[in-house]
């Protein structure tokens, strides 16, 4: 099966090209349609039947991200060059957002109707969220609802035992309400001790525990390891924590990356998830929020 490349203003009649779809909630980002982005539209001249078109949506990780990251960006100047390659690396990250998804419906298909308890979910995590914006920090360098919704469907439908949260905040709040009964052990570790700080001062203001909140340092000498799900926010020196945090993920578990819509971060991420051979998915699909901010899942 073979994919053809063709310049929007060689475009011939008939060939497909991604289109806007229907908003679907918050956070929620179709494909817009080539031409209007300047970009490029992909012929569907070599998808003979719907099983083929079937395929190419499940083809393997090496379609949607070794051809989309490394061709594309061959192609362009990339998000950094001039108006016409910043619109087709937009486009290619939307249509790699749309194939993740479906690959993550195949996978983890208890996450297929995330966007309905996302619905749900965002009523009882909103006064907290208000809360801890209006006294802690601003939206802007807050983990947005989407990716709270998603870390909280996540950790009710995989159950893992032991989470890890790098960079404290209103996670930390998160993931300790949804402790309840279960046997959930919540570690939060910050090497900045005034955000460490204001996060354990938010958490006694909701009632919530501090128990296991660590600084940078104590988390590396407590030696703790063997975590189910891993939370981590990228930014441009995410590199050698996301190594060391990496190391302590255990067989199968889940790491959340958040901030995914930085492309030398994103980079930086996927080179080290490369590394371990681990699979990944843009979930820009499901927790793209108003900044553009969206979040990428692995497992080791």
């Amino acid at each position: 099966m073979g994919v053809e490349i063709v310049p929007p203003d060689e475009a011939q009649p008939g060939r497909a090209e991604p289109v806007q779809g229907p908003g679907k909630g918050p956070g929620w980002t179709g494909v817009g349609a080539a031409g209007s982005a300047g970009g490029w539209a992909m012929s569907s001249s070599t998808i003979s039947s719907p099983g083929a078109a079937s395929a190419l949506l499940r083809a393997p990780r090496a379609l949607s991200r070794r051809l989309g990251r490394h061709m594309w960006r061959a192609l362009t100047p990339g998000v950094a060059g001039p108006p016409r390659g910043r619109a087709v690396e937009a486009v290619r990250r939307a249509m790699e957002a749309r194939l993740d998804a479906q690959r993550l419906r195949d996978f983890l298909p208890e996450l297929a109707d995330h966007r309905r308890s996302r619905e749900r979910v965002f009523p009882a995590l909103l006064p907290a969220y208000r809360r801890f914006v209006s006294s802690v920090a601003p939206p802007s360098r807050t983990m947005s609802l989407e990716v709270a919704a998603f870390l909280c469907d996540l950790c009710d439908r995989r159950q893992p035992q032991r989470v890890l949260e790098l960079g404290t905040g209103f996670g930390s709040a998160v993931l300790r309400r949804r402790v309840g009964g279960a046997a959930l052990h919540v570690f939060s570790a910050d090497d900045d001790p005034q955000r460490l700080a204001r996060t354990r001062e938010f958490l006694v203001r909701e009632g919530l525990s501090t128990e296991r909140l660590f600084s940078w340092q104590e988390f590396v000498a407590s030696r703790e390891s063997g975590f189910q799900l891993v939370y981590h926010p990228l930014d441009a020196s995410t590199g050698p924590s996301l190594a060391v945090a990496l190391e302590k993920v255990a067989a199968g578990g889940f790491v959340l990356l958040d901030g995914a819509q930085d492309p030398a971060a994103e980079r930086t991420a996927r080179r080290l998830l490369d590394s371990l051979g681990a699979e990944q998915w843009s979930l820009r699909a499901l927790t793209r929020d108003c900044y553009g901010r969206h979040a990428l899942l692995a497992q080791r």
